[in-house]
């Protein structure tokens, strides 16, 4: 007998931005005075939630949004348009809260700016769970062609986007470093739907 992986799914990974050093650094220095809320003592979220409408974020936002625009046709996808429904910044270091797989409801895709290099990112498709009934642990080593979660290794300037209810999680980190990241959620803008089942979104981003 024999398996079939049907309906994939695929995410979206750019190596690197090209966002300069200096850019990258001004960046850096930036959400290094923004207020954070402690989610523990080793991972800090920023408190300002539309991180990437300030105006020192233009270059990088235009960018994340081609990419993004770039996968959604890659996929087949139609939309008139795409704006940022939120964005946030990521601090966490050694002792972090590893593991915790969640998604990101309202929003259609997601993704993960790094601005320094990071821990492994994971991904995990609960269907398994649907499928079997429990969830296998992520960091057990597993040959089952159906496990069903993923690492994705990270590098500095790097992107990745993913489909929203996607479920995702930071690895435990093992060294020293911080992990700084934006992270950010994206929506459609424009008419969806045909006829009584259509919908107009328009949002000022």
């Amino acid at each position: 007998m024999g398996l079939l992986h049907l309906f994939p799914t695929v995410i979206y990974s750019h190596d690197s931005l090209g966002i300069s050093p200096l850019e990258s650094k001004e960046y850096i220095d930036y959400l290094n005075t923004i207020n954070y809320t402690s989610l523990s003592s080793s991972d800090h979220i920023s408190e300002n939630d539309n991180l990437l409408n300030n105006s020192l974020f233009d270059n990088l936002k235009s960018n994340i949004l081609h990419h993004c625009k770039n996968y959604l046709i890659s996929q087949k996808h139609k939309f008139e348009d795409l704006q940022f429904s939120c964005s946030w910044a990521y601090i966490s270091k050694k002792g972090n809260i590893g593991g915790n797989l969640h998604h990101h409801s309202n929003a259609y895709v997601s993704g993960v700016y790094y601005l320094t290099e990071g821990t492994d990112l994971i991904f995990h498709d609960f269907r398994y769970e649907e499928l079997y009934g429990f969830r296998p642990e992520y960091d057990t080593p597993s040959k089952d062609p159906l496990y069903s979660y993923c690492k994705i290794p990270i590098k500095k300037d790097q992107l990745i986007l993913f489909p929203s209810n996607l479920a995702h999680a930071i690895d435990h980190i093992q060294d020293n470093k911080r992990r700084i990241s934006i992270a950010f959620n994206i929506i459609p803008k424009g008419k969806f739907g045909k006829f009584t089942s259509s919908l107009y979104i328009n949002g000022n981003d």
